[in-house]
Protein backbone atom coordinates (compact mmCIF):
# COMPACT_ATOMS: atom_id res chain seq x y z
CA UNK A 1 0.00 0.00 0.00
CA UNK A 2 3.13 2.39 0.21
CA UNK A 3 3.48 2.59 -3.37
CA UNK A 4 -0.29 3.52 -3.51
CA UNK A 5 -0.41 6.05 -0.78
CA UNK A 6 2.33 7.81 -2.43
CA UNK A 7 1.54 11.08 -4.08
CA UNK A 8 4.57 10.50 -7.06
CA UNK A 9 2.09 7.79 -8.29
CA UNK A 10 -1.28 9.50 -8.30
CA UNK A 11 -2.48 8.71 -11.84
CA UNK A 12 -0.07 6.32 -12.62
CA UNK A 13 -0.47 2.30 -13.53
CA UNK A 14 0.87 -0.46 -11.88
CA UNK A 15 1.08 -3.71 -12.88
CA UNK A 16 1.65 -6.61 -10.33
CA UNK A 17 2.11 -10.19 -11.60
CA UNK A 18 2.52 -12.46 -9.14
CA UNK A 19 1.20 -16.40 -8.12
CA UNK A 20 -2.08 -16.74 -7.13
CA UNK A 21 -1.99 -16.97 -3.91
CA UNK A 22 0.02 -13.72 -3.79
CA UNK A 23 -2.73 -11.75 -6.11
CA UNK A 24 -5.78 -12.93 -3.97
CA UNK A 25 -4.17 -11.59 -1.00
CA UNK A 26 -3.09 -8.48 -2.51
CA UNK A 27 -6.80 -7.95 -3.75
CA UNK A 28 -8.30 -8.87 -0.26
CA UNK A 29 -6.18 -6.10 1.19
CA UNK A 30 -6.55 -3.29 -1.25
CA UNK A 31 -10.62 -4.51 -1.35
CA UNK A 32 -11.67 -4.85 2.01
CA UNK A 33 -8.68 -3.65 4.04
CA UNK A 34 -8.95 -6.84 6.10
CA UNK A 35 -6.66 -10.17 5.16
CA UNK A 36 -9.13 -12.22 7.44
CA UNK A 37 -11.36 -11.98 4.52
CA UNK A 38 -9.45 -13.71 2.02
CA UNK A 39 -11.93 -16.52 2.11
CA UNK A 40 -14.07 -13.79 0.20
CA UNK A 41 -11.98 -13.32 -2.84
CA UNK A 42 -12.51 -16.13 -5.43
CA UNK A 43 -9.70 -17.80 -6.69
CA UNK A 44 -8.03 -16.46 -9.99
CA UNK A 45 -7.51 -18.67 -12.91
CA UNK A 46 -3.56 -18.57 -14.41
CA UNK A 47 -3.03 -15.36 -16.63
CA UNK A 48 -6.22 -13.60 -15.43
CA UNK A 49 -6.50 -9.94 -15.62
CA UNK A 50 -7.51 -8.05 -12.20
CA UNK A 51 -8.35 -3.81 -12.57
CA UNK A 52 -8.28 -2.15 -9.29
CA UNK A 53 -8.66 1.47 -9.22
CA UNK A 54 -7.27 3.54 -6.32
CA UNK A 55 -8.35 7.24 -5.70
CA UNK A 56 -8.80 9.03 -2.82
CA UNK A 57 -11.89 7.31 -1.79
CA UNK A 58 -10.13 3.96 -1.89
CA UNK A 59 -9.96 1.03 -3.60
CA UNK A 60 -12.86 0.04 -6.03
CA UNK A 61 -12.64 -3.23 -8.45
CA UNK A 62 -13.40 -2.58 -11.63
CA UNK A 63 -12.96 -6.04 -12.61
CA UNK A 64 -11.47 -9.83 -11.48
CA UNK A 65 -10.06 -12.96 -13.00
CA UNK A 66 -10.76 -11.76 -16.62
CA UNK A 67 -9.64 -13.92 -19.23
CA UNK A 68 -10.72 -12.62 -22.29
CA UNK A 69 -7.54 -12.47 -23.47
CA UNK A 70 -7.14 -15.95 -24.21
CA UNK A 71 -8.25 -17.83 -26.81
CA UNK A 72 -10.87 -20.59 -26.57
CA UNK A 73 -9.10 -23.37 -26.72
CA UNK A 74 -6.86 -21.82 -23.23
CA UNK A 75 -9.96 -21.00 -21.09
CA UNK A 76 -9.87 -22.21 -17.95
CA UNK A 77 -11.77 -24.95 -16.79
CA UNK A 78 -13.78 -22.47 -14.77
CA UNK A 79 -14.58 -20.16 -17.52
CA UNK A 80 -15.54 -22.69 -19.72
CA UNK A 81 -17.61 -24.85 -16.90
CA UNK A 82 -16.68 -28.33 -18.89
CA UNK A 83 -18.04 -29.42 -15.80
CA UNK A 84 -21.69 -28.53 -16.02
CA UNK A 85 -22.01 -30.70 -19.29
CA UNK A 86 -23.09 -34.07 -18.06
CA UNK A 87 -22.92 -35.44 -22.21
Amino acid sequence: TELINDPENQDKTLLVASHGAVLKTLLCHLIYDDVERLSEVPWLDNTAVSLVTVDEEGARLEYLGNTDHLPEDFKPVSVLKLWDNKE
